[in-house]
């Protein structure tokens, strides 16, 4: 009997009733998209460290914050996958 495949599933964003945040449960954390404010007009996304620390990068749209999530995560669990051949 052979080994199971597996894919990556992607990240499916839950957005907060403000509409300005977007959240992802993960085996890492809670990952953050957010509007921060008008004045800047930027997207974050941020990534949970420990308690009380956190990794941020700006974005100039929700798409490119997601898109950088996205990547992040995958290059995180791919670090514990290993290429299966059939």
């Amino acid at each position: 009997m052979s080994e199971p495949v597996y894919r990556i599933k992607p990240l499916e964003w839950t957005i907060r009733p403000s509409g300005f945040w977007r959240t992802q449960d993960t085996a890492f954390g809670t990952l953050w998209v957010y509007f921060r404010n008008a004045k800047d007009n930027t997207w974050w996304f941020d990534v949970p460290l420990d308690n009380e620390h956190k990794l941020s990068w700006s974005f100039d749209t929700v798409d490119a914050a997601k898109a950088a999530a996205e990547a992040w995560y995958r290059k995180r669990i791919s670090a514990g996958l290993e290429e299966v051949k059939p």
